[in-house]
């Protein structure tokens, strides 16, 4: 069977649109806000797609719709191009030190906003991230610039362990986003993305004026691939799939409807709006599984990890055994845990088992399951999720009991 575009893993819209590649349509959901001011936080697992859509956003604003041809967005778009900042804090996470994180950063931002066409010439000797983009911005006087800042909580995630750093990091991102706040009005739309929601705490206190869409429903489907989405994008892949598993597994004969379920079981049903509308897949695990089978024609499973080892080492140090305890019971595909929407935003400095599943949903090892007056209700999505899960708990194991024999 000829398949009609290829699949690809890139996060580049570009790439994906100039070589023909499958893009699943969401530049309908994308309007909805776009058209507004921000700033917007928007906050997901690994694996769903932030990179991507930032990258959509960066070639609507920069270029307009001219490589949207064929998408929704194509006649709902009005609006003019501006100079885009693009930020991806995932490029230098792993600084060795605050010095070197800040120059990292620095470099980030200067390479930025010079691919955005902003003077520069006043500026070049400045080694202060929040002093470079002042000075920049002083001499803007409309809203003629677009922020995009990709995996902002990378560099602190990174550093979770050390408190000194975290905090050193976390001065010097206070006071870059205290500037993007002063200077709020040269800015035509602030949007940032993330894995962990740092801003609900007093980390970021000075910049407590963003508008999360994580949970609004308007936008459950915004990143992550809908039943819908499925059978209008990858119809041919699971008829390409089924040929290939039924030629390797004559014991096990699939058929389109099956193997749909099959793949809902094992990396579908993860939800995150506050009204439990929108059930989507992990995309990243379906593109990896019709990959594999399309390039190699045979059937593997794909890695069913989804890990964030900085932030998994640091639960590791964190759990109590009550609450690893209490973990293990929720390995149950029907187990339900109830929380206010409120209630998801950890406080990392001292883990309570709240703070937990806090994190374990932002994570994506638990989703939201139903949602009434106010009380939203929680379980692992999908067979990948519970093996993921029981791989964490089985590390938290180890290193307790190597804990216990070097002590």
């Amino acid at each position: 069977m000829e398949l009609p575009k290829e699949l690809s893993k890139t996060s580049s819209f570009r790439a994906l649109i100039d070589n023909n590649c499958v893009y699943v349509d969401k530049t309908d959901i994308i309007a909805k806000f776009a058209v507004k001011k921000g700033p917007f936080v928007f906050f997901r697992p690994r694996g769903f797609g932030k990179s991507l859509l930032v990258s959509t956003l960066y070639e609507l604003f920069k270029n307009g719709v001219e490589s949207f041809c064929g998408l929704k967005i194509k006649d709902l778009w009005k609006d003019k191009t501006y100079k885009v900042i693009k930020i991806d804090f995932s490029r230098f996470k792993e600084s060795s030190s605050t010095d070197s994180f800040k120059a990292s950063f620095n470099q980030e931002l200067f390479t930025a906003l010079k691919n955005a066409n902003l003077s520069l010439n006043k500026v070049q000797d400045n080694d202060v991230p929040s002093d470079l983009l002042s000075e920049v911005l002083m001499n803007i006087n409309s809203t003629d610039l677009v922020l995009l800042i990709d995996n902002y909580d990378a560099p602190l995630t990174a550093v979770l362990g050390d408190k000194a750093e975290f905090a050193s990091r976390r001065k010097i991102l206070s006071n870059f986003y205290s500037t993007v706040k002063s200077y709020q009005g040269v800015f035509r739309f602030v949007f940032i993305t993330g894995e962990i929601n740092y801003f609900s705490s007093s980390t970021f206190s000075s910049f407590n004026h963003l508008e999360d869409l994580s949970f609004n429903s308007d936008y459950g489907a915004l990143l992550g691939f809908t039943e819908d989405d499925l059978e209008h994008y990858f119809s041919l892949y699971t008829d390409r799939a089924c040929e290939v598993l039924n030629k390797l597994n004559k014991n096990r004969q699939y058929t389109h409807d099956n193997l749909l379920s099959t793949l809902k079981s094992k990396y579908g049903d993860y939800c995150f709006d506050n009204k439990a509308k929108e059930h989507i897949y992990n995309p990243s695990f379906i593109v990896n599984f019709f990959s594999e089978l399309k390039e190699e024609h045979t059937y593997r499973h794909i890695s069913e990890r989804f890990r964030n080892s900085n932030l998994e080492n640091f639960l590791r140090q964190a759990l109590s055994k009550d609450i690893k305890e209490q973990l293990q019971r929720s390995l149950d595909l029907d187990t339900t845990i109830y929380l206010a929407q409120a209630n998801l935003y950890p406080q990392l400095d001292s883990l309570t088992e709240r703070d937990l599943y806090a994190i374990l949903y932002q994570l994506g090892y638990l989703c939201i399951k139903a949602s009434r007056k106010g009380m939203l209700s929680f379980g692992i999505p999908n067979l990948a999720v519970k093996h993921a899960l029981k791989e964490l708990i089985k590390d938290i194991e180890n290193r307790a009991g190597k804990s216990a024999l070097d002590g």
